[in-house]
């Protein structure tokens, strides 16, 4: 319930995050770029002189991003203009990829019909290092008016210029405009040459966009509450699946259970826990015990050993001393083990003379060891019956692949040995 609770508040407030997203996400992602007199970039005035004109470019004393030029009529396509170096070498300039609008704010003077502002872009497809020129001119023309100039355009209107393209004999498929390494902005007189002086003071250039344009942000909210979804799902199925198993598992475990000990004693009373006569486990508390041991192993894969002992020549000591003599060795020995093993050990009569010993969290050496330690103990105790009493001990454990039925049949496996090898001995069932 506890998890469902915690589930649901995650969930909620999953929700309510991409409710402010989709709400405030493009708003809260904005992004600008200003280039100002102040922004500290490199600049130089350009003219027509590369291209056999000679019309003049140059920067007003004392005015920061401010120049004069004069178009002269020593060329058919005469030009000046003033570039902004946003980075030197003109290799690595800025990615203006993300912005979506250009905002400028320009005075002028002059007679000029229209001006064009260039974005130069470098990229090693088309551009030389050696040829300043080979950067891609994307551009945009408009009208000026005398005085105040803004101009606020979409990046998306740029286009890249004609006479570039025919100069460098560009390929169709590079000829869209491109904006990830802009080196340089530049302001020319446009297409349309008007002689004489013109005047410019530029103000600022500001871009705007965002971090993360609305598409792909949507997107990222879709492909993430995609995946969240399809976690939810494989966590939900796998759990499922976890939990049939173990049910399973412990169906299959107590079914065993049940099955080993209705084979071996049907006599046993199947409420009380404890034998009347020995005090050691009966049935029923065996079978707690096993149950405990079981979900332990299961939980931590702690190993589970089993010792059957069994006394020796205890028909003869009923015969000689009589029954109440040997219902007080049973007791006396019940003792003697219950009191020299582990308060985890579970200590059962399985019948007449026949003991088992359940050691949880005990592996094959560890039950070897206590075999041997109850053998000698119960040797050299003093049963007060005048005849010597002995144990034969077998001792098993329980392997990955294996049955509690195959389990005690290997325990009585190596208690036969050790009776038909002499009695009085501690045998390991073979792994």
């Amino acid at each position: 319930m506890k998890y469902l609770l915690r589930m649901e508040s995650v969930l909620a407030l999953l929700v309510l995050l991409s409710i402010g997203l989709l709400v405030g996400g493009p708003l809260l992602l904005r992004t600008h770029l200003l280039i100002a007199p102040d922004s500290g970039f490199v600049t130089a005035p350009r003219a027509d002189e590369g291209a056999g004109g000679n019309s003049l470019s140059e920067a007003l004393p004392g005015t920061p991003f401010g120049w004069r030029c004069e178009l002269r009529d020593a060329t058919a396509y005469p030009f000046c203009g003033y570039e902004i170096l946003l980075e030197p070498q003109r290799l690595h300039g800025l990615d203006l990829s993300r912005y979506e609008r250009l905002r400028l704010r320009l005075s002028y003077q002059g007679g000029a019909r229209s001006l064009r502002l260039f974005l130069r872009n470098f990229d090693p497809s088309y551009s030389r290092i050696d040829d300043p020129i080979s950067t891609k001119f994307n551009q945009v023309e408009f009208s000026p008016d005398a005085g105040e100039v803004t101009l606020e355009v979409a990046m998306r209107d740029f286009y890249v210029a004609n006479w570039w393209m025919s100069a460098y004999n560009i390929a169709p498929q590079l000829g869209h405009p491109q904006f990830d390494n802009v080196v340089s902005i530049e302001l020319q007189t446009g297409t349309v040459p008007v002689l004489g002086e013109h005047r410019f003071q530029l103000h600022s250039i500001e871009l705007q966009g965002q971090h993360v344009s609305t598409e792909r942000l949507y997107l990222i909210l879709v492909v993430a509450w995609l995946s969240l979804t399809i976690g939810w799902i494989i966590h939900r199925v796998l759990g499922l699946k976890r939990e049939l198993s173990m049910r399973r598992q412990r169906e299959t475990e107590l079914m065993q259970v049940n099955a080993v000990l209705d084979a071996r004693d049907k006599q046993l009373e199947k409420r009380a826990q404890t034998d009347p006569l020995t005090g050691a486990l009966n049935r029923l508390g065996l079978e707690e015990g096993i149950r405990a041991a079981l979900e332990d192993r299961r939980g931590t894969g702690a190993p589970l050993s089993l010792i059957l002992l069994d006394l020796d020549h205890f028909k003869r000591i009923n015969d000689l001393r009589g029954h109440a003599e040997g219902d007080r060795v049973l007791s006396a020995l019940t003792r003697l083990v219950q009191n020299n093993t582990r308060e985890t050990d579970r200590l059962a009569r399985w019948g007449g003379e026949e003991f088992v010993l359940l050691c949880p969290n005990s592996g094959k050496h560890q039950a070897l060891g206590l075999a041997e330690k109850l053998r000698e103990l119960i040797a050299g105790h003093a049963f007060d019956v005048e005849l010597p009493v002995t144990a034969s001990f077998g001792v098993a454990t329980l392997r990955a692949d294996q049955t509690l039925e195959q389990l005690f049949a290997d325990a009585d496996a190596a208690l036969y040995r050790a009776k038909h090898a002499g009695r009085n001995r501690v045998e390991v069932a073979d792994s």
